[in-house]
């Protein structure tokens, strides 16, 4: 008899992750304004003064990314564009701010950005 409970976890169902489809295409024009959409969509604040590369990056085809979260998603999208030669990196706040900074910068989360409406 198992007395430690393994045998009843192991009948546990796999939980269900259910996931979104994040769609993005040329009528975004740009990675910022596709993120600044789910951003919205997602209640996060994403705005101009968030996207901190001196760049942006054009859509020229449609991509979905599924995913369980806003935060996933974006990993999905800038990970996507990582080996580009314009490569950036998401950062998340607890405030529900998203920063987009350079690849080889790191996120200073000690600072959180405000919201700004």
């Amino acid at each position: 008899m198992d007395t430690t409970g393994a045998d009843a976890l192991k009948s546990l169902p796999t939980p269900i992750v259910l996931k979104r489809i994040w769609r993005l295409g040329p009528q975004d024009k740009t990675v910022r304004q596709a993120l600044a959409r789910w951003a919205k969509d997602a209640n996060w604040t994403f705005g101009p003064e968030q996207w901190e590369v001196a760049f942006d990056l054009p859509i020229e085809a449609s991509a979905d990314f599924p995913a369980a979260s806003f935060e996933e998603a974006t990993q999905a999208l800038t990970s996507s564009i990582a080996l580009t030669d314009s490569p950036v990196r998401p950062c998340f706040y607890a405030n529900k701010v998203l920063r987009i900074i350079p690849f080889n910068q790191s996120c200073d989360r000690t600072a959180s950005p405000t919201a700004r409406p």
